[in-house]
């Protein structure tokens, strides 16, 4: 059976936490994963400073989810500070919160430091509402915005 996952992502305040770079997503419950999918929403300037984008990914039912998995394709001044997530999929909801702040970078360096991707565990549930568009790729789904 195919879900539709509401995402709402807040990108962190400090200097230089916006990207212009492709980041992707992958969500991982107790029964799979999705496919990758860029989060990317046309004439929309995503993951700017301070900001809470939104969007739609269709996946076979992933059970619970437990993992945000995100992945920053580069490029210049490419860094990304993601500062807390939330996923709906129907009366189901999920928050990911990265304390401090995680930053999501093109390139590995050591665990302290900015990571090609970065995995974010759940934490409670919180009320939130809202999604649109994402770019097609590899299991993502193209879809109005809902809030």
């Amino acid at each position: 059976m195919t879900v539709e996952y509401k995402l709402t992502i807040r990108t962190g305040t400090k200097l230089g936490a916006g990207t212009d770079a492709n980041i992707s997503i992958v969500l991982v419950g107790t029964r799979g994963q999705s496919a990758p999918c860029v989060l990317d929403k046309h004439f929309h300037n995503d993951f700017e400073a301070g900001a809470e984008d939104e969007y739609a990914l269709a996946s076979e039912d992933l059970g619970d989810l437990v993992l945000l998995r995100f992945s920053n394709a580069g490029g210049v001044a490419a860094d990304w500070l993601l500062d807390w997530a939330t996923v709906t999929a129907g009366e189901k909801q999920w928050r990911f919160l990265s304390t401090g702040g995680c930053w999501v970078a093109p390139r590995s360096t050591c665990s302290r430091g900015p990571r090609s991707s970065l995995a974010v565990q759940a934490a409670s549930a919180s009320p939130r509402r809202g999604a649109s568009c994402s770019r097609p790729a590899s299991g993502c789904t193209r879809g109005a915005r809902l809030r």
